[in-house]
């Protein structure tokens, strides 16, 4: 049968950096941690404005108005350009949140895949065809010199037939 020995604590095998009463250690930080939380919690509780949200204050705001200055509201067009672009910034965060969810899906990995192809394929073609709608601006700004008077219209007209 093996012997056991116990020879205390080495100071070869023993970190020099690590504490002898890992507990004590331990306790250490659980205390310190706590008193984080705690501080973390009276900040929250002291600072009522850190739980309000912007999207609140407008939904309350549109809340406290009758149907007939909603819709004054909604047709103003300084907050159509505001509301615009909110939905613009609204949709890109959709569409990031769930780009990688679609790719992995078998379905929309197969439409990206054929969106990437289609891309690739009609790529030259959209290139050429953009190139020759701006050489043919290009034509009609020199005409346009020599005759103000004519549409750019009337000039893909004459270019064209």
């Amino acid at each position: 049968m093996a012997q056991v020995f116990n020879i205390g604590n080495d100071p070869l095998l023993t970190n020099p950096y690590m504490p002898m009463d890992m507990t004590e250690e331990l306790d250490r930080k659980i205390q310190y941690l706590q008193a984080q939380k705690e501080q973390f919690i009276a900040a929250q509780v002291n600072n009522p404005n850190s739980q309000k949200s912007l999207w609140n204050d407008i939904d309350s705001e549109i809340r406290s108005l009758n149907e007939e200055q909603r819709t004054l509201l909604f047709q103003d067009k300084a907050y159509m350009e505001i509301d615009t672009e909110l939905q613009f910034l609204i949709q890109q965060a959709i569409i990031e949140s769930v780009k990688g969810v679609v790719e992995k899906s078998p379905r929309g990995k197969e439409l990206l895949q054929n969106q990437l192809n289609y891309i690739k394929s009609n790529k030259s073609a959209i290139i050429k065809e953009s190139n020759r709608k701006y050489e043919i601006f290009e034509k009609f700004k020199i005409a346009a010199q020599a005759n103000p008077n004519l549409t750019y219209k009337e000039f893909c007209e004459t270019f064209n037939g």
